[in-house]
């Protein structure tokens, strides 16, 4: 006599999340802050608005930053920033550092030492492969200069789980499973 068990279990799934989302923007409920405002220079409302066209500046000063802030923490698998593409404000965004934040204010993932090549045809820096928990980032110039910035984007995978450690409930359910089939090999003997 033959007997067959089906057991459907997942241990542990493999991301396959939904296309990422800009969590800074400001209709996703973003927000941004800039370290300080040149002049009549638009609002820092500016860097996530969606629209190219719009710039921000601070003054000149010794680390210069931009920040975004999100509505919730968030898995940010990338993001891009967009130095302000006029021929008097492309080389000002050299030596830069990026910095994601966790709800506690701790760096979770950093990029120092960064350039935007100023030859290229559209002026903007990817950072690629972040895939950590954070809610908010921070640009940062390393040395006094404006930072002058026409878009900040951080994009977040919505779906993803908030661990990758299974429930214990899965382990239980494992060793019921391994137990059941221990029991039926040792009877089809």
């Amino acid at each position: 006599m033959v007997r067959f068990l089906v057991l459907s279990m997942t241990f542990l799934t493999l991301p396959s999340w939904a296309s990422p989302i800009n969590v800074a923007l400001l209709s996703n409920g973003g927000s941004a802050q800039l370290s300080s405002l040149l002049g009549t220079f638009p609002q820092p409302v500016n860097l996530i608005d969606g629209n190219l066209s719009s710039s921000v500046s601070t003054i000149v000063q010794a680390n210069a930053w931009a920040q975004v802030t999100f509505n919730d923490t968030y898995f940010v698998t990338f993001a891009r920033v967009f130095p302000d593409n006029r021929d008097c404000c492309r080389t000002r965004v050299n030596n830069f550092s990026m910095f994601l934040y966790n709800a506690n204010d701790e760096v979770v993932w950093s990029s120092t030492g960064n350039s935007i090549p100023v030859d290229a045809p559209e002026v903007q820096a990817t950072f690629s492969g972040i895939n950590t928990w954070g809610n908010r980032m921070r640009m940062q110039l390393e040395h006094s200069q404006n930072l002058s910035m026409q878009e900040f984007e951080v994009f977040a995978d919505l779906g993803a789980p908030s661990s990758e450690v299974p429930e214990p409930s899965t382990y239980l359910l494992t060793g019921i499973a391994f137990a059941v089939l221990g029991r039926l090999k040792r009877r089809g003997k």
